[in-house]
């Protein structure tokens, strides 16, 4: 799942029902959650470079 997509659900642009209809329907809801999970745990050490 890219970066911009986890920033948008953070933000609230995005639901993750809609990013799994829009851009994954093949994926259940709990595999996008846990994708959008490990870029949110790897996203402070890529802004603090």
């Amino acid at each position: 799942i890219p970066i911009y997509l986890a920033l948008d659900l953070i933000e609230g642009g995005v639901t993750i029902a809609e990013i799994r209809k829009r851009y994954y329907p093949q994926l259940s809801e709990e595999a996008i959650k846990a994708a959008i999970e490990a870029i949110l745990t790897i996203l402070p050490f890529v802004f603090l470079r």
